[in-house]
């Protein structure tokens, strides 16, 4: 992940992971039940 961020710009990074972390928030919040 680290050297994929490499090549890409910092703006296509951030794109990226904005578009990650709902899926990630969604994952964890049905594994872990607060």
């Amino acid at each position: 992940m680290i050297a994929l961020a490499r090549d890409m710009s910092r703006n296509q990074y951030e794109q990226l992971m904005a578009s990650l972390e709902p899926e990630i928030e969604q994952q964890l919040a049905h594994y872990v039940r607060f």
